[in-house]
């Protein structure tokens, strides 16, 4: 959680997608839950209810209430890829800030769709 906080600040994500949006969630939080969600390998509908009974998560990432599972699906359709790649990029900087070695990296895009091109 706290590596995926990390990522996103230094991302350059802008806090809101745009002036008029509801201001509900930060794109930051959204994507620290999107990574988490990765991370845990889980559906969005299951995702949203273990990060309901997660109130240490909830605190760490600022959340007032938790996001419905479309919240989450939404956003992953709308952002630009040049963050990704930027958070892509970070996280292996940090595998060899600490010493490990990766000589052939693949980013896997199994279970996207073509709308995530």
């Amino acid at each position: 959680m706290d590596i995926a906080l990390q990522l996103t600040r230094y991302s350059h994500l802008p806090i809101y997608s745009c002036k008029y949006s509801k201001q509900t969630y930060t794109q930051h939080q959204l994507l620290t839950l999107v990574l988490f969600k990765e991370y845990l390998n889980e559906d969005y509908r299951d995702f949203v209810e273990i990060i309901e009974i997660m109130d240490s998560v909830q605190s760490k990432i600022g959340l007032n209430k938790v996001p419905h599972f479309t919240t989450l699906q939404k956003f992953v359709t709308r952002i630009y890829s040049a963050f990704l790649d930027r958070i892509f990029k970070r996280t292996l900087d940090l595998f060899y800030k600490n010493g490990e070695s990766i000589e052939v990296t693949g980013i896997d895009s199994t279970g996207f769709t073509s709308g995530y091109c």
